[in-house]
């Protein structure tokens, strides 16, 4: 079963994989601190690797 953390990233990397969010996009997120670098080199490509870095 995903955690909830695992859900809200996967939310996002499904609106990336469509378009409807940008690079733009998630570089402003991790500006905000909404997002670490990890979670959008994650949501960018969809590699679990990514977040053990």
């Amino acid at each position: 079963m995903k955690t909830g953390a695992q859900l809200y990233l996967d939310h996002f990397r499904g609106k990336f994989e469509v378009g409807e969010m940008t690079e733009e996009g998630l570089n402003k997120m991790v500006a905000e601190g909404m997002l670490e670098e990890a979670e959008k080199r994650y949501i960018m490509t969809g590699k679990k690797e990514a977040l053990e870095n």
